[in-house]
């Protein structure tokens, strides 16, 4: 977090509030860091309404500009 070093394994408490929830998510991309890693919020909505979710998804990404596939790909 800011530029320093984090376990892996802490993504696993992120993901693991939403999945134990039951709460559908979808994720976004919206762009690449400097060091062309793929960044993108978790959209997170609310229970059973997973079309809600992929919709803003697909709403962001046509603001954002959406996946860009890696150079050389």
């Amino acid at each position: 977090m800011n530029g320093k070093p984090r376990a892996y394994t802490d993504q696993v408490v992120w993901a693991g509030l939403v999945t134990m929830t039951l709460l559908p998510s979808t994720l976004a991309p919206v762009g690449r860091t400097p060091a062309g890693l793929p960044v993108g919020p978790q959209v997170v909505g609310p229970y059973l309404e997973d079309r809600t979710t992929i919709d803003f998804a697909t709403r962001l990404a046509d603001v954002i500009g959406g996946y860009t596939p890696p150079p050389g790909a």
